[in-house]
């Protein structure tokens, strides 16, 4: 069984809270009483089952992002941005998204109860981020991906593109990151 924290559930109530009242009661007449107690209860410090999370998150992204080609994708860009706003945002421009994505790294156990991430850089704009040993994280890979994506972002570089490098062997996936 894997965890993951509820800071994504927690922005996703935020973001619900937003949307008309006949949105929001479609949406939560969608999840069962069980992950409408999660949803409605759960702390940004919170861990919650991978499958319980999945489960908010795919119904969630149907509403927030409804233009969007993958809206897990577009939760973990905006969940990142939510989570590094104010004074965070500001001082992630002046660092370089080489450092910033080897913080990643080391922080991921503060989010994910499994997995061992490690960083490799490939050339001065192009790294590659590896997470070992969880096999559950192919439900978040989009939601991962997006994170990265938002987190290089906030750095001001330009055409990022973030792609999964294998998805073939579930315990090690590998993201494939560049910039300009």
């Amino acid at each position: 069984m894997s965890h993951v924290k509820g800071a994504s559930i927690v922005f996703i109530r935020g973001a619900m809270s937003k949307l008309d009242e006949s949105t929001q009661n479609i949406f939560l007449t969608q999840l069962s009483e069980a992950d409408k107690h999660n949803f409605r209860s759960i702390l940004p410090v919170s861990w919650i089952d991978i499958d319980d999370a999945y489960a908010i998150y795919i119904k969630a992204v149907k509403y927030l992002f409804p233009d969007a080609q993958n809206g897990l994708f577009a939760l973990g860009a905006s969940v990142v941005k939510d989570n590094f706003k104010g004074m965070y945002q500001f001082v992630v421009k002046f660092i370089s998204p080489v450092f910033l994505v080897n913080k990643v790294g080391k922080i991921w156990n503060l989010y994910h109860r499994k997995g061992v991430p490690q960083v490799e850089q490939v050339g001065d704009k192009h790294l590659v981020f590896h997470v070992a040993d969880y096999p559950e994280l192919e439900k978040i890979l989009d939601l991962s991906s997006g994170y990265i994506y938002g987190l290089l972002e906030m750095t001001g570089v330009k055409n990022i593109t973030v792609t999964l490098a294998n998805n073939s062997n579930k315990n090690h996936w590998m993201w494939d990151i560049e910039w300009d």
